[in-house]
């Protein structure tokens, strides 16, 4: 077996912002879970419109980095729906 499928594939919740992005041809369904924080935030955005979407994950990132002073790496998952 190769170290590559031995090696721990687990996530530091702690320092890490974790998104799921499902993907529709009408909305964008953002969920987010911030470091410390056990209740993911729910946020729709229109399909198709790129820039509300960083806006949004830049603003998450300041609000970690306000809150914690620091920054925290982010973790995203892209699904495609109908």
């Amino acid at each position: 077996m190769s170290d590559l499928m031995r090696s721990s594939n687990t996530i530091d919740h702690e320092n890490v912002i974790i998104i799921a992005i499902e993907l529709s041809r009408s909305i964008w369904l953002v969920a987010a879970r911030l470091p410390g924080v056990e209740k993911p935030r729910f946020h729709k955005i229109g399909a198709g419109d790129p820039t509300a979407l960083l806006s949004y994950l830049s603003s998450l990132q300041s609000r970690v980095l306000g809150r914690d002073r620091r920054s925290a790496g982010t973790f995203l998952l892209l699904r495609g729906g109908a």
